[in-house]
């Protein structure tokens, strides 16, 4: 029975049956107006979401009942099903080709190994982390080890020792009057408002770009995972907006977003009757500061302008240590921070973005 249905799944995958916006901007007219009323997402990202997409389909729309009338298949079966992103490859016979699409995964770009840095940078992680980890326990050491009658104030770890990464992500479409696709894919129609327009091309003359900052988690094994924890805003990611053309992102526009962040980490932890003292509030700043980037201009420790940034981030926050990494051309996917771009790209995807330049 599931090969009779792989002519509904295409009709799920390409909108066809529904009148979806692919649909539509690939039968109408050169005088059609029509197209400007739809938004251009992706409607599949995903196996697993095509079977729900399938099983819901199947369900609501031709009535039928499952375990009677059709079996739902597990996801590895699915995946035989597609077609082979290569024919040429010995793995090709694998795939059924039943369903006429192929999977096609997110690769990184220039994956090179080869700089002659890549060991000793891979290395210089590893002593960082294990020397915040050090920092970590010397200090729990300490507030172990005091007396009840002892009252020297003494930042707990995670407030004394912040390790955060920051990184683009990469700029979101914008248009004017008219929504893009901040993705700038075109699949199928995204659910909008009514009086919603959504442009008939990927063309925009604005950008947004997103800084993410993460907050990474420390703990007493340097092993552990930096994404976990919870604990005080560790583990946590911020993204910041900011226009690509006016506001671009530099070394000083990093700085600013890393005080800013600081800034807003204190004031959670002090009285709310001190909130707007900021002599009080740097009592609440970290001791010791790490920042680990990419070595892209905005982040290049070789350019003066960056350098001074991070001089000026060290002397406003009044750190005791301030240290910055970066990785080697090539290789920013081993950042920490990239990890959480793909929740980044969730986000964004279905999403149209227009400003109003009056």
């Amino acid at each position: 029975q599931w090969e009779s249905r792989h002519i509904q799944i295409r009709r799920i995958l390409e909108g066809s049956e529904n009148g979806s916006g692919a649909h539509v901007r690939r039968h109408a007219a050169s005088d059609e107006q029509t197209t400007i009323d739809v938004q251009y997402a992706p409607g599949i990202l995903s196996i697993p979401q095509l079977v729900r997409e399938t099983e819901k389909y199947l369900t609501d729309e031709k009535k039928l009942v499952q375990g009677v009338d059709f079996y739902v298949p597990c996801l590895s079966w699915v995946y035989l099903q597609l077609s082979p992103n290569n024919e040429f490859k010995r793995t090709a016979s694998r795939y059924t080709s039943k369903i006429p699409f192929k999977l096609m995964l997110q690769t990184r770009d220039a994956r090179d190994f080869s700089h002659v840095c890549a060991h000793w940078v891979s290395g210089m992680k590893k002593m960082w982390r294990h020397e915040i980890s050090l920092k970590h326990n010397l200090i729990l050491k300490y507030m172990n080890s005091r007396g009840d009658d002892n009252n020297d104030t003494c930042l707990p770890p995670q407030h004394a020792i912040m390790c955060l990464g920051d990184d683009d992500k990469a700029s979101a479409p914008v248009g004017r009057t008219i929504p893009v696709s901040a993705t700038g894919k075109q699949s199928s129609r995204a659910i909008v408002q009514e009086s919603s327009r959504a442009a008939d091309h990927d063309w925009h003359c604005e950008s947004l770009a997103m800084t993410v900052i993460h907050h990474m988690n420390i703990s007493e094994n340097p092993n552990d995972s930096q994404y976990s924890g919870g604990k005080e805003g560790t583990g946590f990611v911020t993204v910041s907006v900011h226009d690509r053309t006016l506001n671009p992102s530099t070394g000083l526009q990093h700085s600013a977003n890393i005080y800013d962040y600081i800034l807003r980490q204190a004031k959670k932890r002090c009285n709310a009757d001190d909130v707007d003292n900021l002599e009080t509030l740097k009592r609440f700043f970290p001791l010791l500061l790490h920042i680990e980037t990419d070595g892209g201009p905005d982040h290049n420790f070789t350019f003066l302008r960056n350098t001074m940034a991070l001089f000026g981030l060290f002397l406003i926050c009044d750190v005791d240590k301030l240290t910055a990494t970066r990785c080697c051309p090539g290789l920013s996917f081993l950042n920490i921070v990239e990890r959480a771009m793909s929740l980044v790209n969730m986000g964004i995807s279905s999403l149209s973005l227009a400003i109003d330049p009056n």
